[in-house]
């Protein structure tokens, strides 16, 4: 079998078709917007017009407002900072890792089964990722509680018991509103998700209408609030079969997004949403959204190097994809181990920065703290095996080599004193911070799973034992307060 390594370039020299096509599916179909509100607004833009409740867009408006190219001077009221507000920054040259979010599920390493996750396993959860500096959505759901007021309670526990983590307000309008309360006592900005629907192509989510709606006829301040423009794609369900098919559709539905958040004139930001970042391969063949199909790597790769072709380099507004660690299992075991790893190693191989869903199982019905201590693991071991395929500075180092080993030989060294040695190799290093390796070792000399799910579990502990994290006395009680207020006002 001779394989055929993916070249940049082949992307590249495409991506103009790519969105030329876009530009002309967006022009022909236009956004399903049931909202009279908005189709009011939108219309009064040249460019624009109307049929069946669809929003159409000419050729030339959606060139202006969002062109092709790298240098094409496309931008967002956007910043990195700005919108992952609540991350802590890692190494120059490490990598940013992200969980998943809302899982109903999590595996019970004390019970070896998984079960409904609790209001005290969010807690946990995101206390340690606030340990850890990991960002992302809230890991787990609390269904322990009325069904109204989950989403509240994921609000409240992020502003509270993390540094790191945020979500969107996907509600309706009444939890919406306290949602925003919390974040107006903390100072943050509430984040209101514009989502297409998955069913209906082209079609924007009447919800998120009506809620933007609502907070654009109140008096709030214009900067507390962001748009998150949102979309699900899984090629071979809502979108084509084929990369390119995909891409097209996924790029015009975004597009289409971005200007009907631009053109309503919210005044409130737009965070940036444009390009084929979302998109999971489905072969129902293998019925696993998961790994079922092996262009979920391909995609991955390819995602990021079309999203600069289309849009430029390091710009305002091109949000770096993120390497998703899917799995299909649902249990901390070997299939899940593989599975995330060829994900990993993918995302090494193109020099990604971004590895997400850690801790999910069974695609994202379950969370596992254990699992996610194992993903960290897992992703730093993938990093250093892919810089075999990177330059080595002194692998062949040949100008001192004779000198090298007679020094050594002279002065009867040992392997183990090597500086060398210490240095790089981390089974004989503990204050690399990996000891966890050796531990993960033995237990698959003994063919255990279960002991590496124990040094997980105790890591955890003693992870959580770091936690420092304490909001302010009067927004901790002022966020209690609004929350005790939804609980009256939902939980009867």
């Amino acid at each position: 079998m001779k394989n055929h390594i993916l070249n940049i370039d082949e992307i590249e020299k495409h991506s103009a078709e790519i969105y030329e096509v876009s530009v002309r599916l967006l022009a022909k179909h236009g956004m399903l917007i049931e909202d009279d509100f908005w189709r009011k607004r939108i219309l009064n833009h040249q460019g624009t017009s109307e049929k069946n409740n669809r929003i159409h867009f000419s050729e030339a408006l959606i060139r202006e407002a969002i062109p092709f190219g790298k240098e094409s001077g496309f931008k967002l009221d956007w910043t990195e900072d700005s919108f992952l507000f609540r991350k802590n920054d890692p190494e120059p040259d490490g990598a940013r890792l992200r969980v998943g979010g809302f899982s109903l599920s999590i595996f019970d390493p004390e019970l070896n089964r998984i079960r409904p996750s609790k209001t005290s396993d969010m807690e946990e959860a995101l206390m340690l990722c606030d340990v850890l500096g990991i960002g992302g959505h809230y890991p787990c759901s609390a269904t322990d509680i009325h069904p109204a007021l989950r989403n509240i309670m994921a609000h409240k526990m992020c502003l509270t018991k993390s540094r790191v983590n945020s979500t969107h307000v996907c509600t309706g309008l009444e939890q919406a509103e306290i949602i925003y309360a919390m974040h107006e006592v903390i100072g943050l900005e509430a984040q209101m998700p514009l989502t297409l629907t998955v069913i209906t192509p082209f079609r924007i989510e009447e919800t998120n209408l009506k809620n933007i709606r609502a907070f654009m006829e109140k008096d709030v301040d214009k900067r507390s609030i962001r748009i998150v423009p949102v979309g699900y794609g899984l090629s071979g369900m809502n979108y084509p079969i084929t990369i390119a098919g995909s891409w097209a559709m996924c790029i015009a539905e975004h597009m289409g997004l971005y200007l009907a958040a631009l053109l309503v004139e919210s005044g409130f930001k737009i965070a940036p949403s444009v390009g084929p970042t979302g998109i999971s391969p489905i072969d129902f063949r293998k019925m696993s959204i998961a790994c079922g199909n092996p262009n979920q790597a391909f995609f991955t790769f390819a995602n990021s190097v079309l999203v600069h072709a289309l849009f430029g380099e390091k710009r305002d507004g091109v949000w770096e994809p993120e390497v998703p660690l899917w799995t299909c299992s649902p249990f901390p075991d070997e299939q899940a181990a593989i599975e995330k790893m060829s994900s990993a190693l993918m995302g090494c191989q193109r020099g990604a920065k971004m590895y997400g869903r850690l801790g999910n199982l069974c695609v994202d019905d379950v969370f596992s703290c254990e699992q996610m201590l194992l993903d960290i693991e897992l992703v730093n071991h993938a990093r250093e095996a892919i810089q075999a395929f990177s330059k080595v500075d002194n692998f062949m180092d040949m100008e001192n080599l004779e000198k090298e080993v007679e020094d050594f030989v002279q002065n009867d060294a040992s392997f183990m004193m090597a500086d060398s040695t210490m240095k790089n190799l981390r089974t004989f290093s503990p204050e690399t911070g990996k000891y966890f390796f050796r531990g993960k070792l033995a237990s698959l000399k003994v063919n255990n799973l279960s002991r590496a799910l124990q040094k997980a579990s105790d890591e955890k502990k003693e992870l959580l034992k770091k936690y420092n994290f304490k909001l302010d006395n009067n927004k901790e009680k002022a966020i209690e307060n609004i929350y005790l207020f939804a609980e009256k006002k939902f939980a009867k």
